[in-house]
Parts: C-alpha cells; structure tokens; sequence
C-alpha cells in the first residue's frame, strides 16, 4: 500500500500543529475566563466557543495522531457539553468551572510533556 505522503512531510505537518497549540491553549483559557465572568451559567457565547475549540483540538489532534491529546481535549469537550444541558446556580458553576480548570491543566500538560521530549 503507497503512503498518501512522505513520512517526513507528516512529521513536519505534526510538528507545526503541535508548535501552535500553545495559541490555542491561550484562546481557550481566555475564553474560559470569559465565561466565568458570564452571569449565565450555559448559554454563554464563551463557554459555547470553549466547545468549539476543545472539538477542533480534540480533532486536529487526532488527525495527527497525538492521541493523548486527543484524549484530554474530548474530556474537555464532553465536560462542556454536559454543562450547556442543564441550568446550573452559582454554586454548582463553581464547581463545574473547577473541572473545566483542571482539563484545560491537562490539556497544558500533556502539551509541555511534548515539548519537554522536543516532539514539537
């Protein structure tokens, strides 16, 4: 079977993806802040666009194939989700916001993790 392209080719497409996330974890730990300043606790424009990034991420990684990436940016996304079903009061926002933080950690993570083994 012929390979679509050139291993290396691959390698350096993976490699500038894996370079911006760091802009992409940037936008989305704004947008995360935006949304806890939000009064609203699911029908933010912020936590709406959060999702979205989380499912180009979850996306993006996927195709090429950083697969624990992959992984922490669908929990992410999954995380989101839920919370935009349902009405949540003041205290019930904190504690979701607090689990959000914790998968956009994961997420900065897993990313220094590769940079530390110089695969961006």
């Amino acid at each position: 079977m012929e390979k679509l392209m050139p291993e290396d080719d691959f390698v350096t497409l993976r490699r500038g993806f894996l370079n911006r996330v760091d802009l992409r974890l940037q936008c989305m730990n704004s947008l995360y802040e935006e949304w806890m300043d939000s009064l609203s606790s699911r029908e933010s424009s912020s936590l709406r666009d959060l999702y979205y990034e989380a499912h180009k991420l979850a996306g993006a990684a996927s195709c090429y194939q950083v697969h624990d990436l992959t992984i922490v940016a669908q929990e992410l996304e999954r995380l989101i989700y839920s919370i935009s079903q349902g009405l949540l009061l003041a205290p019930e926002k904190a504690s979701k916001a607090v689990e959000v933080r914790r998968q956009l950690d994961s997420i900065a993570s897993v990313y220094c993790d590769y940079q530390r083994q110089g695969l961006n």
